[in-house]
């Protein structure tokens, strides 16, 4: 089992790398989303060019990072020796430079992914989960990797990019055909350990969404006594007459010299510039600015522990429908108590945050699946072969 690290710098030849990494070591991050997965290395006396160099690392041949530097850092710890530190970005970065301008109505969620994958990074392969949810999205010029997001967030998936252009969305976790069992056979000494913690523990979500015009007019009507005429929401597309005649009405900001009255959004007020007679009726019609806000709770959850309340900040959120999608989701993550499992093993590296394992410690009567949040993969060289250590973490299911 060999690790190679190649590098392919702007315009020249790919290098392998491997025989300059300092002390033989490299460590890889990975996570989920946009998170992407990170690469960290040193290089001894390395006379060639990293700086925007690709960068592909792999097992027995098999890719199991792929970036870009996108940085480095050199120093001299010795008159003869300098080490070179390149700071890299993974593939995900890609999603980052491509920007997304797209309609999509009445279209499952398993769908705007597919076509959003396939218009904008048709490299990579989807494997996707069963979406069934139906929604419409406005994309204005934004980056594939907050398009794709949205739906994740609105539908409760979750999303991977693997280094061989594999791109997977699932709910929950994934598997990658057998499960793998974890126990005190090959989890190594000292290094288990879980938690519980309760500081996200939710189970009442609320959902505050985008603030925007209500489709019907709201009336309101004043006596010409006053100039300034408090109103009952912020106003949009407000209409003004006086005795039934209309007149000619400006926000605030726009005023101009024929402006009869003016609207003042922030105090929720029209004010008068023109002069009104006591017995005056005016009659101010207007579209009351709302909320879209929703919720959902877990009766049984809020049975056992009581009500714990979060809320949801998101203008994206246009409707009911997307509110309610959201807030579903939300709960199903938060209104359970999960125990989080750390621990390391030797020679994993073919694992995945996402990912489903078995979990068992007999000594605290633990045999459970639980999901992978966190991997990282650190490889050695001892001189004679290469040790892997994988430190997992992840969470009961």
């Amino acid at each position: 089992m060999s690790l190679q690290v190649l590098l392919t710098p702007p315009g020249g030849p790919t290098v392998d790398v491997t025989d300059y990494l300092a002390d033989g070591r490299l460590s890889l991050g990975r996570g989920l989303g946009g998170s992407g997965a990170s690469c960290s290395f040193s290089l001894v006396n390395y006379p060639g060019v990293v700086s925007l160099a690709e960068v592909l690392v792999t097992w027995d041949g098999a890719p199991i990072y792929r970036g870009q530097v996108v940085r480095r850092k050199r120093t001299a710890p010795g008159d003869t020796v300098t080490i070179l530190t390149p700071d890299c970005e993974d593939a995900v970065t890609r999603m980052r430079r491509r920007l997304v301008a797209r309609i999509y109505e009445g279209q499952r969620a398993d769908a705007i992914v597919a076509d959003l994958l396939a218009r904008y990074m048709p490299d990579v392969t989807p494997v996707l989960a069963p979406l069934a949810a139906v929604m419409d999205m406005t994309y204005n010029y934004v980056t594939l990797e907050e398009a794709i997001n949205r739906i994740a967030e609105t539908t409760g998936a979750e999303w991977l990019l693997f280094p061989n252009d594999t791109f997977r969305m699932f709910l929950d976790t994934w598997d990658a055909g057998g499960i793998p069992v974890y126990d005190p056979t090959n989890i190594l000494e000292g290094s288990f350990s879980d938690e519980v913690a309760n500081q996200a523990f939710a189970n009442r979500v609320w959902v505050l969404g985008a603030k925007q015009a209500a489709e019907s007019y709201k009336t309101q009507v004043f006596s010409g006594a006053s100039s300034v005429f408090p109103l009952a929401y912020e106003p949009n597309y407000t209409e003004v007459r006086v005795n039934g005649v209309s007149r000619k009405v400006r926000l605030k900001e726009n005023r101009q010299s024929d402006t009869e009255f003016i609207v003042d959004k922030k105090r929720k007020a029209v004010e008068a510039l023109i002069s009104l007679d006591p017995s005056d009726v005016v009659e101010i019609r207007y579209r009351p600015t709302i909320e879209v806000v929703d919720y959902f709770e877990d009766p049984g959850s809020i049975r056992t522990y009581g009500l714990y309340e979060t809320a949801i900040k998101d203008r994206k959120i246009t409707d009911k429908t997307a509110a309610r999608q959201r807030g579903r989701a939300a709960l199903r993550r938060s209104a359970t108590q999960r125990p989080v499992f750390s621990w390391q093993t030797d020679g994993a590296w073919d694992v995945y945050p996402g990912q489903r394992v078995r979990l068992r410690w007999p000594q605290w009567g633990i045999d459970q699946f639980c999901r992978l949040t966190d991997v990282t993969i650190d490889f050695q060289w001892l001189g004679h072969r290469w040790r892997v250590v994988a430190s997992l973490t992840g969470e009961g299911l």
